[in-house]
């Protein structure tokens, strides 16, 4: 609203001598001394207009005071914010901002959380895990190389359970393991022998208070088999907020049979190229919090 403006109105007596008048009078009247008993319009404090008599008095009556607010619906002039208080209703981890109109707050969740701004919860993930075993010194079928192991923490909110689809990819030897429940290289809680020196490929998930920790062989077969077998296998995990996801390729005596086939795995790196030697990685297809 565009505040009111104020002219200012002089009167004269007979002799051109300007009288006490100093507001714009309204239906008002000249006195013989040259003084005007017309109301004077000013603007109070707070954006508030007030009508009085031209002496800047006002005689109380009813028809002689308006009040007009301000558009900032205040008396300081401070723009309204609706996000000013409470974060606008927002949850805490939103970000409140007005809409166009200045009047409505819009909540968005933050960076790394998720929800309709009014509530938020952790965004669950866990990093792509890759493991690589190059090929050092080459000997025939096999070469030296050492062993490698990468870990990424289960994101989420506190002690809650998700089931993470992975889509498990890359080329491996494989290895005879004992006990467990085997589902092709997908191998749960397998152990190996005591003297088998073929590499060991590792999904660990560590102990968690809700959870026990979990141990998955991914590279079961039969050990003593001197070619390389190309792994695109999808499989779900549970896992639990603050648990410790760990990829391990373990060279046991520091050599493995190397890619001498040159089996690809499309679409990761280095594909269309072989890879020299074996590699394994771990995506997250899907996070679903487990009711």
């Amino acid at each position: 609203m565009v505040g009111a403006v104020v002219l200012a109105a002089c009167s004269f007596d007979s002799g051109g001598v300007g009288g006490q008048g100093t507001g714009l009078g309204e239906g008002g009247s000249s006195s013989a001394d040259g003084t005007t008993s017309a109301a004077a319009t000013g603007t109070g404090p707070g954006g508030v207009t007030t009508q009085g008599s031209a002496d800047g008095t006002n005689d109380g009556g009813g028809s002689d005071t308006t009040t007009t607010v301000a558009a900032d619906d205040s008396t300081t002039g401070t723009p309204f914010d609706p996000c000013a208080v409470d974060n606008g209703g927002c949850d805490p981890d939103a970000t409140c901002t007005p809409d166009p109109s200045g009047e409505v707050a819009v909540c968005d969740c933050g960076e790394g959380f998720e929800g309709n701004g009014l509530s938020c919860d952790v965004t669950p993930s866990l990093a792509m895990l890759r493991v690589e075993a190059g090929c050092n010194t080459t000997v025939l079928d096999t070469c030296s190389t050492d062993g490698t192991v990468q870990e990424a923490p289960m994101i989420g909110e506190p002690a809650t359970r998700y089931v993470l689809t992975l889509l498990v990819r890359g080329v491996v030897e494989r290895k005879s393991y004992d006990g467990g429940e085997p589902d092709g290289l997908w191998h749960p809680n397998g152990e190996p022998g005591d003297v088998d020196l073929w590499n060991e490929v590792t999904l660990s998930i560590s102990e968690t208070a809700g959870m026990p920790a979990q141990t998955i062989r991914l590279n079961s077969g039969e050990s003593g088999n001197s070619t390389l077998v190309a792994v695109d296998m999808t499989h779900d995990v549970v896992v639990e907020t603050g648990a410790t996801v760990g990829l391990r390729l373990d060279a046991i005596d520091g050599l493995q049979i190397r890619n001498h086939d040159d089996l690809v795995v499309e679409g990761i790196p280095p594909a269309p190229d072989p890879f020299d030697g074996q590699f394994l990685q771990i995506d997250v297809l899907e996070i679903e919090a487990l009711e």
